[in-house]
């Protein structure tokens, strides 16, 4: 079974709305959602 990565995620406020990211350890961006799609980006991180 493939190792489950649990990335860490950061919100911020940007001029046309709030964002969501995911990175890995190392600080390469794994993802990057709008907030009114927080679940896609949760099944990506969890």
């Amino acid at each position: 079974m493939p190792e489950i990565l649990r990335l860490p995620t950061d919100q911020f406020e940007t001029p046309i709305g709030e964002m969501m990211i995911a990175a890995d350890h190392d600080g390469n961006l794994r993802a990057a959602e709008w907030t009114d799609h927080t679940e896609r980006i949760r099944n990506v991180t969890a």
